[in-house]
C-alpha cells in the first residue's frame, strides 16, 4: 500500500490557516495601499538566470536553495524571492530609468530547497514592497515606517528593528576583502560551508547560523568601519528620521543580508521569542 503525503516543507492549508492569511494579507494590503504602494502579482516560475544575475551566483541562494527545471536547453527556477522578478516585470513592460518612479508590494509562495527547520519551510508565503525612484534616505525610512505600522496593527511586539549599512559597491568591496583578511585565520574552525564562502563570498560568513562561526563573527570588523562621507551621512540620516518618529532600532554592525544586491542601509525585525535560529520574520534594505 502507498501512502502520499505532502512534500516536506510544504504544507496544506486548512480553512483555520487561511483563515488566518486572509485577515493577515487583508492587514497588509490596506496598509500598504495606505502608503501609496500597488499590488503586483508574478509567475512562480522564471528563468533561472534571472536570479543567477540579479540575487548573485554565489550567494547561498543559488548555489544551494534552488528548485530547478530543465526544458531541453532551457532553465527554469520556482522563485526564491520576488524583487529580481519585480525588476524583470517592470523591465518587461516598459523599462526603468532615472526618471522612473513607482511604489509596489507583492504576496504569495516563494520556494526553497533547504532543509525544513523551526521558522523555515520549502514552501513559505512572503508579503513584500519595492520602492523605486527615491535616491534620499527617506526611501528607507518609509519603507520601515510602514513595517512598524503594521507589527502594531498585528499586536506583534516581541520583535526588534536591528539596523546597518553595507555602504556603496566599492565600500562592500574593500570591506570584504577586511573580512578575509580576519576570517582567513580561523578557516579551520569555520563549518564547511563558510570555508567555502570565505572565497567566494565572505560577507556571507556574517549570517551563518552555526555557533561557532557565529562567534568567529562577534570578533570581525564592522562595515560602517569602511564607509565613506556620503554613506556615513546617508545611514545617519536614516537613524535621525526614524528617532523622530520613535521606532526604536539597534545598530548591528554585522548585519548584512542573504542576497548580493544590497547597498547602504540593510535591515531586520528579529523576534525575541522562541524561532530558533531562523528568528528574522521582516527583512530589506536599499538597492540602486
Amino acid at each position: 500500500m502507498v501512502t502520499l503525503r505532502s512534500v516536506r516543507g510544504m504544507n496544506d492549508l486548512f480553512a483555520t490557516d487561511l483563515l488566518l492569511i486572509r485577515k493577515l494579507e487583508q492587514q497588509i494590503t490596506n496598509i500598504f495601499s495606505l502608503y501609496g504602494f500597488n499590488e503586483i502579482r508574478t509567475p512562480i516560475l522564471e528563468e533561472l538566470s534571472l536570479f543567477k544575475r540579479g540575487v548573485g551566483e554565489n550567494s547561498d541562494i543559488v548555489e544551494k536553495e534552488m528548485f530547478i527545471i530543465k526544458d531541453n536547453e532551457h532553465e527554469y527556477c520556482l522563485r526564491p524571492e520576488n524583487t529580481a522578478s519585480v525588476v524583470r516585470a517592470l523591465m518587461q513592460k516598459g523599462g526603468i530609468d532615472d526618471q522612473f518612479n513607482e511604489k509596489i508590494f507583492y504576496l504569495g509562495p516563494m520556494f526553497r530547497k533547504e532543509r525544513p527547520q523551526k521558522g523555515r519551510l520549502r514552501q513559505f508565503h512572503q508579503y513584500g514592497i519595492e520602492s523605486f525612484g527615491v535616491k534620499n534616505p527617506l526611501a528607507e525610512v518609509e519603507v520601515i515606517s510602514m513595517m512598524d505600522t503594521l507589527l502594531q496593527k498585528l499586536s506583534i511586539n516581541n520583535v526588534e528593528l536591528h539596523i546597518n549599512s553595507l555602504g556603496e559597491q566599492e565600500e562592500k568591496l574593500d570591506y570584504q576583502k577586511i573580512l578575509y583578511n580576519f576570517f582567513i585565520n580561523f578557516i579551520k574552525e569555520l563549518c564547511d560551508d563558510c570555508q567555502r564562502r570565505i572565497h567566494k563570498n565572505t560577507l556571507r560568513i556574517l549570517d551563518c547560523k552555526k555557533d561557532a562561526c557565529k562567534k568567529i563573527a562577534l570578533s570581525a570588523p564592522h562595515s560602517l568601519s569602511c564607509l565613506k562621507e556620503d554613506s556615513k551621512k546617508h545611514f545617519d540620516e536614516v537613524l535621525h528620521e526614524l528617532s523622530k518618529q520613535n521606532i526604536k532600532f539597534v545598530i548591528q554592525p554585522n548585519l548584512v543580508r542573504g542576497l548580493d544586491y544590497y547597498t547602504k542601509t540593510v535591515f531586520e525585525w528579529i523576534a525575541t521569542d522562541n524561532l530558533g535560529a531562523q528568528n528574522a520574520i521582516a527583512a530589506g534594505g536599499r538597492y540602486d
